[in-house]
């Protein structure tokens, strides 16, 4: 048996003392805050709901609570502090809306968070990349800052593949940043996002119709935008025999884009053609072009140069989406075009407001020379 000195029995007792002594006070100091902070004041001049968050992120933050486990029901919560379920059921939804709880159909309140001052995930869903995505993705990031981390997957139009990337990462996110656009339409799309808690959806840059009255949207309306973009150049459209739109089909362009093209030229009574390739078509004297793709309207400037047709005069030239290139291009090239970095800015607003509107992003129309 091993003896030990009396210096060493005394340090031991000390240490013991110390260990006691600091396990009580983290102990009393938690029992003093839940004392403390689990009343509810019916005088207080914050409104009780407010109390209820403030106790549960309180709890959240001592510990007390942890991640994943439940939380008291609404009912439960509302007979112990005996307040209004109304007033319960308001606390636990702005909490819901913050990421810091979530609920599960049959089975109630979960933590999702273990600190109410914990950044959160976003799950950034894009169709494909282009310059103009980039300035989204650009504003969307710059905007969030450091308070949020972003991974961005790109299912390439394909919903199978939109629908495994959402179902392999369902829990990994506190949010779900979507852009819908597809290459065989948008069937099955509601049954796959509804696998997804509504508070955790943000849908961005385009409309869908079946989606929109449920979950919070900011959109640009391609059928809409069109029509109200080229009328407000109609008279300078006048002068033009007939109107074209460049609309390749394997580009995977959005439909509404054709039928708001078809909508304006039949309200307003112009000769119009669909072209796909126009590689394959020769450019006409006063007609006019509405050109999708960057690399279609290189085709048609081409063209006009080979001809020395002159554009704005012999040859009309619009083209979507805007960008410093184009303001000096050929003395400046008429755009129609949304804007793609308010996309991504309002919808990191959305985000940390926790905001569930519906925002329209209009199109403008930039009158140059080629018109």
């Amino acid at each position: 048996m091993v003896s030990l000195s009396t210096l060493a029995q005394e340090q031991i007792i000390s240490f013991i003392k110390t260990e006691i002594i600091q396990q009580s006070y983290q102990f009393f100091l938690i029992l003093f805050v839940m004392i403390n902070d689990s009343e509810i004041a019916s005088n207080s001049k914050m409104p009780i709901y407010e109390q209820v968050i403030k106790l549960i992120k309180s709890d959240i933050e001592l510990g007390i609570l942890k991640k994943g486990e439940k939380i008291p029901s609404i009912n439960e919560t509302s007979s112990e502090y005996a307040i209004a379920r109304d007033t319960v059921e308001k606390a636990y939804k702005k909490l819901r809306e913050e990421g810091i709880i979530e609920s599960v159909p049959g089975k109630g309140y979960f933590v999702s968070k273990t600190s109410v001052g914990e950044i959160f995930k976003v799950c950034l869903l894009f169709n494909k990349l282009s310059n103009y995505k980039k300035e989204t993705y650009d504003s969307f990031i710059k905007v969030l800052d450091k308070k949020a981390t972003v991974d961005l997957f790109i299912y390439n139009f394909n919903i199978k593949l939109f629908e495994k990337i959402i179902t392999n990462h369902l829990n990994e996110y506190d949010f779900f940043v979507i852009i819908p656009h597809f290459l065989h339409g948008s069937v099955g799309l509601e049954e796959i996002v509804k696998k997804i808690p509504k508070e955790k959806v943000l849908i961005i840059d385009k409309k869908i119709n079946s989606l929109i009255n449920d979950y919070p949207t900011v959109y640009q309306d391609f059928e809409e935008d069109i029509v109200e973009a080229l009328e407000k150049g109609i008279d300078l459209l006048r002068k033009y025999k007939r109107i074209n739109l460049l609309y390749p089909e394997y580009r995977n362009f959005s439909k509404e884009i054709l039928m708001g093209f078809k909508q304006f030229c039949n309200t307003y009574r112009f000769e119009y053609k669909i072209i796909d390739k126009i590689e394959e078509e020769q450019i006409l004297l006063h007609e006019a072009y509405v050109i999708i793709s960057d690399d279609d309207l290189v085709s048609v400037i081409k063209q006009t140069r080979n001809k020395n047709f002159k554009l704005g005069t012999e040859v009309g030239v619009i083209s979507y989406n805007d960008s410093p290139m184009k303001e000096i291009l050929e003395n400046g090239i008429t755009t129609i075009s949304t804007h793609h970095e308010i996309i991504g800015e309002m919808a990191a607003k959305m985000l940390l407001s926790r905001s569930k509107g519906k925002i329209k992003i209009p199109f403008t129309f930039n009158k140059r020379n080629s018109l």
